[in-house]
């Protein structure tokens, strides 16, 4: 009886890749002849920035004709403020019509097209979301009474931006002997900052501390003239005037809690292209929202109303914490103000991004995002909407990281986002500046790859208005200078082609990853991991997935997307809801292994039922950790107390995924039917002779070539102990 053996993909690159790929392999999808000529639809595409307002039918043409001759498959349309000023404003019908022209040229050369969402590379912007549309601060101002007496006298606005202004609540409060106590780092914590704050202080102290009963709304002593008409009982006493107004930086950017007002900016910009475009036949495909710079927000006019239908409690006798004294206690002060950022949290990512993905459906439009930035989001809810997920790699004088492109492609993979993208090649102004070409931009493409790219975008491709003078526009002291002009612009076809075959390859199946770890709830800290050195693979999951996605099947957890996991880790967290641990219970129970470091949770840290919420987190603490602290069998699964994931892991027997002896040495792992295949690569800048070991075995390797698009068996290779061992040789 013959043994059949399926192949390995060893999807070698010369220079610098090597991917595992399979022989003649139509389960993978890819045979040798595919892989010699991948589908258009894996070639990479470039950002277009249109300079200026610098913009012609001609260079809008040869830019086009010039991405097609080298292989491009498309372009993503920036209109940005860098270099000489044109005649062409934003959105006016000049540029409208240069829109629709670029939209029929792209039809006839075949290529794809894209358009960010708004001017700029941030975030949705424009004149139209002025005013109550814009994003919103709390603000206030205050003055100190002393009582018994009648008061008549101006109470004066809190300075606002934009002259836009609206009163929220006029509040009042008796200080404590030796002044209230004051809240650290308040923007951070009520949301205005945007990005992620510590979790709650668990001191339960009164001393210094306003009584919730104490704080007094008194709105309706301010009369509509701005003047304070109150009779102040005995005592001293802090008055607050408390408003909104737009924030620092999104004076012009549309309300991020209001699907109105994303409503109103789409139908200025995107509903203004679009009615220029065919209905049939466009190549107009996908709206971008790129990395999310604008800070952050915690005011909308329905703010009140959807926190207490989110949180089921009045934030109103909360005020004074909102603008930064505690009361009852830092613990309950503290805990406020993280059910304050968990709601403008859930406000951002449903009513911004949610809702923007809802919008490119309803019009024929992939959604595109770059879902990380100092906003108030999760980026793992934003990813799990997108059709394009999207990170950036920078030239870094040598340096080659990933550019964050592992760690949002863990999010894209628990979401079921198959395409993984970046803004490749990004610089500055001391990387790039025509400095760099094929052989100094591979590496970090290969970089990437290793950590889960499948789609290049170039980045930049300044719009060439002229045709003729070269070296021609620029964007800035930005991107690399990626356009028509280039020198090397007409010998880049075979980069081109490498790129394609190694997108394509990195689509196929799915990937390898052996550890979800749970990066908690909205935590400041980094979640632990496992270093790729130590041969395993991980994925970082964040809340969203973890409580709408997950299950577990025959021991595995799994998400809708195909991903599946040998282990849930977590991270080391003082506070979780009672909801994070119960649903962390049901998964253990239904057979998931867990790893879980040694200290416990030991509080939540939301004021919605306090303080049962915390007896209930310490129940569930108890019933996974044990009353040893030492986990163990729990149902069907295993909730195992460990500090050293790689060790542990060890211990189990499981093989590291993927090593090298080569220092430089990188790789990514997928698998397609009964196909596994790995991408390998070295980062060095010089050949390296590494000895790879894959933890596969019972298959015969073959070694795919995506510089020529060859393929041939691997000459020799060992297979012991449930691993195969080739040593290969990698170019730079």
């Amino acid at each position: 009886m013959k043994t059949l053996l399926l192949p390995i993909c060893l999807f070698y690159s010369l220079a610098a890749g090597l991917l595992p790929a399979c022989g003649e392999t139509q389960q993978a999808g890819a045979t040798s002849e595919v892989f010699r000529n991948p589908p258009a639809e894996a070639s990479p595409w470039t950002w277009w920035h249109w300079q200026h307002g610098l913009i012609t039918k001609e260079g809008i043409t040869a830019d086009l004709e010039a991405m097609r001759a080298i292989g491009l498959g498309g372009a993503m349309a920036f209109y940005i403020g860098y270099g000489p000023a044109g005649d062409i404003p934003y959105m006016s019908e000049r540029f409208l019509e240069m829109m629709a022209h670029a939209d029929r040229e792209a039809a006839r050369l075949g290529l794809s097209l894209g358009m960010h969402n708004c001017i700029g590379w941030s975030s949705s912007c424009g004149p139209w979301n002025a005013g109550d549309k814009s994003m919103q601060k709390t603000i206030f101002t205050e003055m100190t009474l002393k009582g018994p007496q009648h008061v008549e006298l101006p109470l004066p606005k809190p300075q606002t931006r934009s002259g836009f202004y609206r009163d929220i609540a006029l509040i009042a409060f008796q200080q404590p002997q030796g002044g209230a106590r004051t809240i650290e780092s308040l923007g951070q914590k009520n949301g205005i900052a945007g990005g992620a704050a510590s979790y709650p202080a668990s001191d339960p102290a009164t001393q210094r501390c306003v009584p919730r009963h104490g704080v007094r709304e008194i709105t309706a002593a301010l009369r509509a003239d701005g003047t304070l008409a109150w009779d102040v009982p005995e005592g001293d006493w802090t008055v607050r005037r408390i408003g909104h107004t737009s924030t620092d930086m999104g004076a012009d950017e549309c309300d991020k809690f209001s699907a109105a007002a994303l409503d109103n900016h789409w139908e200025n910009v995107m509903g203004k292209v679009l009615s220029r475009l065919p209905a049939s036949g466009r190549a107009m495909r996908l709206s971008l929202i790129d990395s999310y710079e604008k800070g952050g927000q915690n005011w909308t006019d329905s703010m009140f109303s959807e926190f207490s239908k989110r949180r089921g409690y009045d934030p109103a006798p909360f005020l004074a914490v909102l603008t930064g004294t505690m009361v009852d206690s830092p613990a309950v002060s503290e805990r406020f103000l993280w059910d304050w950022r968990k709601t403008c949290n859930e406000l951002f990512e449903q009513n911004y991004y949610v809702h923007f993905a809802e919008l490119c459906r309803k019009n024929g439009l992939q959604f595109g995002v770059e879902p990380y930035g100092n906003g108030n989001f999760e980026e793992s809810a934003v990813a799990q909407v997108a059709d394009v997920v999207m990170s950036e790699t920078w030239q870094r004088g040598g340096a080659l990281p990933a550019g964050g492109v592992d760690r949002l492609a863990g999010m894209a993979h628990t979401a079921g986002c198959r395409i993984i993208g970046a803004e490749t090649f990004t610089a500055d102004l001391n990387n790039s500046r025509w400095t760099n070409d094929p052989y100094s931009l591979k590496p970090t493409a290969d970089c990437a790859f290793c950590g889960g790219l499948n789609h290049v975008v170039f980045h930049s491709y300044a719009h060439q208005p002229f045709v003729g003078p070269q070296p021609g526009m620029t964007m800035g002291p930005w991107g690399i200078q990626f356009n028509r002009n280039n020198t090397w612009w007409n010998q880049s076809k075979p980069f081109i082609s490498y790129l394609r075959r190694c997108a394509f390859m990195l689509r196929l199946g799915q990937p390898v990853r052996d550890v979800c770890v749970f990066g908690g709830e909205r935590a400041s800290t980094s979640p632990r991991t496992l270093s790729k050195a130590d041969g395993y693979t991980v994925d970082i999951c964040q809340e969203h997935a973890l409580m709408n996605d997950a299950s577990v099947k025959d021991g595995w957890l799994i998400f809708p997307s195909g991903m599946r996991y040998r282990y849930l880790a977590l991270n080391p967290e003082s506070s979780l809801s009672p909801a994070v641990l119960q649903r962390i219970q049901a998964l253990t129970e239904a057979g998931a292994t867990v790893l879980a470091p040694t200290a416990r949770p030991e509080r939540a840290p939301t004021l919605t039922d306090y303080p049962a919420c915390d007896a209930a987190v310490r129940t569930f603490a108890a019933s996974l950790w044990g009353t040893e602290g030492k986990g163990g069998l729990r149902g069907k699964g295993r909730f195992i107390v460990t500090d050293d994931l790689a060790g542990f892991l060890r211990k189990e027997g499981l093989k590291p995924d993927f090593t090298s002896n080569g220092n430089h040495v990188k790789a990514e792992h997928r698998i397609a039917g009964a196909t596994d295949i790995y991408f390998v690569a070295t980062i060095a800048k010089s050949t390296t002779d590494a000895t790879c070991s894959f933890r596969v075995s019972g298959k015969v390797p073959e070694l795919w070539d995506a510089m020529t698009g060859t393929t041939r068996p691997a000459p020799q290779y060992r297979e012991h102990d449930g691993l195969t061992e080739l040593t290969l040789r990698l170019d730079p």
